[in-house]
């Protein structure tokens, strides 16, 4: 749930941040597979003299950085036509050489075990806490040698599917690989491993900082480790058309044919001049070529791994990255939600009470946003919980415990006073002090005339019937006049008046209180005789 809300977080915020105009993408997809094959280059994957056209246009461009998301793990022992795939592959190697700044990628799995390499640029001083992989493939030995570093393309998918955050090193061994990301940024800002490290703080390179969050995460067993959340600058399309990618982008068969066009003396389709000094990275985007992964920007946001690879390295030049908020950040937004609504729950009452906790969660939620977007992550769910347990305890303090007594009150004198006597000893309990008190009052004492005769000719049943209509009709009367029934005996009525709340006027009342009592005693009788029942006097 709380990666949901993450989730949600990314998608509503995400114009917060800007992508950077540095870092462009290269992209292998459906367009270029097809022209490729229609301009008799070859299926997927081709030649590595391919690539070689693409960093000899580069050559002329002098970009700061040019990253490979595509694995050259073994030698090319084909051949096509005259053209043997060991050609192909050392034009590869001498560009990657000539141009001195090319990143290019290793293979990390946990399906099988292997040797650790020995080729790959180290002096990382990292220790055991970044995480072991049983499987390290590196670039064929010329390659990778000729490469000026070396980046992992490993990557970590949720349980639901997106991608939210990045390794920034992997081991294997007492060996240390960065990821692709890492790798390009450190060719970027011309970084030594030397001057990489980890603390508690996050990851060091150089002078920046990347924040990392801890995770259990779960390969061939369960291991603890820290990973960087990915700071997406925006899904990968820029606008609804979803034509516009958030970073720059060139197709693949662009910037090919303008590398043949340079080749053969012609002017470009286009100009080198677009990637001066900007980090490029280059890979496939075809749907085809399964290199598009789920983010948190759900099916709409479906992303190449270049760019999630794009996002990190993005982040790292502007020191921009979501960080996890502190425990004290975290638990004081839970501490304060908590506390005011249980102050609030405890002296209001229900619906002030709802009102109340949709405040503090609105609030919070208020809050929650503003720390996004200066890139902090509060975690949502714990205070959610607290909040709607609070909630839950007031309500059941009240019912149980505060509740209770007034409906005990409620139960007692209900009976014997009026609603509003009883509202008044349910907010004031004092009034009905235990053991009783001295005071004056006025009693009024009603009898029938004559009952006992009456009782004795007529049917039990209907008797009954008829003391009871009058002893309601009495005790309605009884309440409307201020007055307390004490207690019915036999067919006489006791009632008192200033008792249990004061009353200045208690005489008046009682008096008033037994004129009533005649005038409605008369229009029961009327209707009593139309019914052919006795009179009661």
């Amino acid at each position: 749930v709380e990666w949901k809300i993450y989730d949600l977080e990314f998608r509503q915020l995400s114009n917060t941040f800007r992508a950077s105009q540095e870092i462009v993408m290269v992209q292998i997809d459906d367009f270029s597979l097809a022209r490729m094959a229609e301009n008799d280059f070859g299926r997927f994957p081709w030649l590595r003299d391919t690539y070689s056209v693409l960093l000899d246009y580069f050559e002329r461009a002098h970009p700061r950085v040019i990253t490979f998301d595509i694995l050259f793990l073994e030698e090319d022992k084909s051949q096509v036509g005259d053209k043997t795939g060991t050609a192909a592959d050392q034009e590869l190697v001498e560009a990657t050489r000539r141009l001195g700044n090319v990143v290019h990628a290793v293979e990390v799995n946990d399906t099988y075990a292997s040797r650790p390499p020995e080729a790959g640029v180290q002096g990382y001083e990292l220790g055991t806490e970044i995480e072991e992989h049983q499987s390290v493939k590196l670039p064929f030995p010329a390659l990778a040698e000729a490469s000026r570093l070396l980046g992992s393309s490993f990557i970590v998918l949720d349980r639901d599917g997106p991608i939210r955050r990045a390794v920034p090193f992997v081991r294997q061994g007492s060996r240390f690989y960065p990821s692709l990301p890492i790798a390009t940024a450190m060719v970027a800002l011309d970084l030594d491993p030397a001057g990489i490290r980890m603390d508690t703080a996050g990851l060091r390179l150089g002078e920046r900082l990347i924040p990392l969050v801890a995770v259990d995460q779960e390969y061939v067993e369960k291991i603890p480790t820290r990973h960087i959340l990915v700071p997406y600058r925006g899904s990968a399309y820029a606008d609804e058309q979803r034509t516009i990618t958030t970073y720059r982008s060139y197709r693949f068969w662009d910037i090919f044919l303008s590398g043949l066009q340079l080749r053969d003396g012609r002017k470009p389709e286009v100009d080198p001049v677009a990637f001066k000094t900007k980090i490029v990275f280059i890979g496939a985007t075809a749907a085809g070529l399964h290199e598009l992964f789920q983010t948190p920007f759900g099916e709409k946001g479906k992303m190449p791994g270049i760019q999630i690879n794009a996002s990190v390295v993005d982040g790292i030049l502007s020191n921009s990255f979501i960080k996890p908020g502190t425990l004290v950040s975290s638990g004081l937004v839970l501490l304060l939600s908590t506390v005011l609504v249980s102050l609030i729950g405890v002296h209001s009452g229900f619906w002030w009470s709802l009102l109340a906790t949709a405040a503090v969660g609105f609030a919070d939620m208020t809050i929650v946003a503003g720390a996004f977007r200066n890139g902090v992550w509060l975690p949502v769910v714990p205070t959610i919980f607290a909040i709607l347990f609070s909630q839950f305890s007031c309500v059941a303090y009240k019912y149980f415990v505060e509740d209770r007594a007034k409906r005990e009150v409620r139960s007692l004198f209900s009976k014997y006073v009026s609603p509003a006597v009883v509202n008044a000893l349910i907010t004031d309990p004092t009034k009905a002090r235990l053991g009783g008190e001295r005071r004056e009052m006025t009693v009024l004492f009603a009898d029938i005339r004559g009952f006992t005769t009456m009782s004795e000719d007529g049917r039990a049943e209907d008797v009954l019937l008829q003391l009871n209509e009058f002893f309601t009709q009495m005790v309605e009367l009884l309440f409307k006049h201020h007055g307390t029934l004490d207690k019915f005996v036999g067919d006489m009525i006791m009632a008192l008046f200033n008792a249990p709340l004061d009353d200045p006027n208690h005489s008046d009342h009682a008096v008033q209180m037994g004129l009533a009592m005649l005038e409605e005693l008369d229009r029961l009788n009327e209707r009593w005789c139309a019914q052919g029942k006795p009179k009661l006097d």
